[in-house]
């Protein structure tokens, strides 16, 4: 997973603005990694969001 971390994490958070403060996006992955133990404070780190983002797109891809 970690070979996606350059190529399609970058597209990922270039393309969906994530280092320019897409919060919907951040929240989103935020809440989507802790559930309801997520508090409305964004804590999600770009980098997190775009590794969260592909092993969520993989799983859905197996399914």
């Amino acid at each position: 997973m970690i070979d996606l971390h350059f190529g399609l994490g970058m597209r990922i958070r270039n393309e969906f603005g994530l280092w320019h403060d897409n919060r919907d996006l951040l929240m989103d992955c935020q809440r989507i990694k802790y559930g309801d133990a997520a508090d409305s404070c964004l804590s999600m780190d770009p980098d997190d969001a775009s590794g969260l983002i592909i092993r969520v797109l993989w799983a859905r891809l197996r399914h």
